[in-house]
């Protein structure tokens, strides 16, 4: 899609959106916030201190937390559609950090909140994935020819594979050393896995969760649909983009 969704200061403006695996981001969430001040960061706290494992801290707060509930439907619900999905998908406006106490029950969603997030993500001129970022950035190299500096043409692998960080600058590393490497970072993760009882938590209970998170993963589906859409048109166009789906 190349569709024009809104103007900037006179000029046109393209919306795109970097998607994520709505459980894994929940299991990420919950890493993030540990030992921070960040908001909401309280629950993962026990009266003595202790932090809660991951399984008992989603099931006591699921029903509250809004970054755990179905949060990216709830992102793409306006002000205008239902204030009140609106104002509780912010974890500011539903608890107490203080006194760590949720104040504002979250609004329910319906497959009519659903609808409207598919409709708005459908209208996104670009879409990327985060398991898929090599190929997500190359779409869009192919997309926004102007969007990587000029010294820096095509898109190099970059990112997680052995903590290499994406920048201006060129990244000469052979294809070959880096699937090594992702291949080795990959191994040495299963390994820590087997061992991580918050990883260990999370599939123990990952069948729930997408029970509980319905709307989010049946939005995460046609987010990939689309995804796969873009792509196959990039290469029909004549382009060419490595496909790595996993």
């Amino acid at each position: 899609s190349s569709s024009v969704l809104g103007h900037t200061g006179g000029k046109p403006v393209l919306f795109v959106s970097i998607f994520r695996h709505p459980l894994e981001r929940i299991l990420s969430y919950y890493k993030y916030i540990l030992g921070t001040k960040y908001t909401g960061s309280c629950t993962t706290k026990m009266e003595n201190g202790k932090t809660i494992p991951f399984g008992d801290w989603y099931e006591k707060n699921k029903k509250n937390y809004p970054d755990i509930n179905n949060f990216e439907v709830r992102l793409f619900i306006t002000k205008t559609e239902d204030r009140r999905v609106e104002y509780t998908s912010e974890t500011r406006n539903v608890i107490d950090d203080k006194n760590c106490r949720w104040q504002t029950p979250l609004a329910a969603l319906t497959k009519q909140h659903l609808d409207l997030a598919i409709a708005r993500v459908k209208k996104l001129s670009l879409l990327a994935l985060s398991h898929r970022f090599e190929e997500s950035m190359a779409l869009w190299n192919v997309a926004l020819p102007h969007f990587f500096l000029p010294h820096q043409p095509k898109v190099h692998i970059c990112g997680n594979a052995n903590h290499r960080v994406c920048s201006g600058l060129k990244i000469h590393t052979h294809h070959t050393d880096l699937k090594e490497d992702a291949n080795s970072s990959k191994r040495v993760a299963e390994d820590k896995q087997q061992f991580d009882p918050t990883i260990q938590s999370f599939y123990l209970i990952k069948s729930q969760m997408e029970i509980d998170n319905w709307a989010s993963m049946e939005l995460w589906n046609v987010v990939n649909i689309l995804f796969q859409q873009q792509l196959d048109a990039a290469k029909a166009a004549g382009h060419v983009i490595n496909d790595r789906r996993s």
